[in-house]
């Protein structure tokens, strides 16, 4: 799989998450999360304009990570929405920020053996 695909996996999970949010926030009568509204730049950060510069990206670890912040800010997004919140929330943000770090360790291990 090349970086262009990867980058590609990562716009089209940005505007599936644009879509989701603008469609949720829709039918939740005006209640407004900016957990929800800012779930897409971290795979369009992280994911596409990132992966112009580096092939980091290739660590499936890394991956994972950037995947699993975006779902934790989009229930994030949702419990607020829904008026309600829960500290489990936060194991998504440090689980994925912990596989981040695991990626990039590796991609260094990696890029200097």
């Amino acid at each position: 799989m090349s970086i262009l695909d990867i980058r590609k996996r990562y716009l089209y999970f940005s505007m599936f998450l644009i879509i989701f949010s603008v469609i949720y926030e829709y039918f939740s009568h005006g209640v407004y999360s900016i957990y929800m509204i800012g779930s897409f730049v971290i795979p369009l950060v992280f994911g596409f304009i990132i992966g112009r510069v580096s092939s980091i990206i290739n660590v499936s670890y890394y991956n994972y990570g950037i995947i699993m912040i975006s779902v934790g800010s989009v229930l994030k997004g949702v419990l607020e929405i829904y008026g309600t919140t829960n500290r489990l929330v936060y194991i998504y943000l440090i689980g994925g920020i912990c596989l981040v770090i695991i990626g990039v360790i590796k991609y260094f291990i990696v890029k200097e053996s």
